[in-house]
């Protein structure tokens, strides 16, 4: 455990349940505030004297000075420590600072109820964050809300999740409308221009198989008729032969 006395110039440190002491030397000048890390690797004094607060590394001895921004009537007290991030009492000025992500700021400066700190000297964080801070002159501890801690952003949450089927709707192979029979075209040699289709000329597609459609199929394989010429060359062929049996029975 450590101790820091305010006026004595010193640190001190005794094992638990011992009433041993000793001084731990170290750069400061009046140490009046002491917190150990998490992992007890790293110590934080809090120096009256220079009004500055160091980190020392207790397995290599070497200390850091944080730059306490303090104000010309500033004096430090109390001191804590929350995974890092370092929690100082300004006595003189009545508040609290905090050194989050290596940048100081006032954390605590009033109570709930809104009056002023006046001489706090301690500070201990609460497993919820919050700060607990002795305030001395008005014989009171003032719980703070917020423990001055940067709180990380939200992580956007969608508020639905895409579906794997999409939800375009694909059109029938078949179309809705059929187009008339007859109404094919073909365009002309005028660009843009469509006519009508020629009968033989443009796409196949199946014959009807009843109705005057169906005769019109029979009638027509081509571009030219072919079974009207062939009942007219059987007429003729009757007509010359029944002339000739005439003539042989009036001879």
């Amino acid at each position: 455990m450590f101790a820091a006395v305010p006026g004595s110039g010193a640190l001190w440190t005794a094992p638990l349940g011992s009433d041993t002491w000793t001084t731990v030397d170290g750069p400061w000048r009046d140490p009046s505030g002491v917190a150990l890390s998490d992992d007890g690797t790293v110590l934080t004094v809090a120096d009256a004297g220079v009004d500055d607060v160091w980190q020392v590394d207790r397995e290599t001895g070497s200390a850091v000075a944080l730059g306490f921004p303090g104000e010309p009537g500033s004096t430090l007290r109390g001191v804590a420590v929350d995974h890092g991030d370092v929690f100082v009492v300004d006595n003189g000025e009545g508040s609290v600072w905090a050194r989050v992500q290596g940048s100081w700021r006032v954390a605590v400066s009033t109570a709930p109820d809104g009056s002023p700190l006046v001489d706090p000297t301690g500070v201990a964080v609460g497993a919820d964050r919050s700060l607990v801070v002795a305030d001395y002159n008005r014989q009171r501890i003032v719980t703070a809300a917020s423990s001055g801690r940067v709180a990380p952003a939200p992580t956007a949450v969608p508020t639905s999740s895409p579906t794997g089927t999409p939800t375009t709707t694909v059109p029938d192979g078949d179309p809705t409308t059929a187009p008339p029979v007859g109404a094919t075209s073909r365009p002309t040699g005028d660009a843009g221009r469509a006519g009508p289709v020629p009968p033989g000329s443009g796409p196949s597609r199946p014959a009807p198989t009843d109705g005057p459609d169906h005769a019109r199929a029979l009638a027509w394989t081509g571009s030219a008729p072919v079974v009207p010429v062939l009942v007219v060359s059987g007429l003729l062929l009757l007509l010359g032969a029944a002339g000739v049996v005439i003539r042989r029975r009036r001879a």
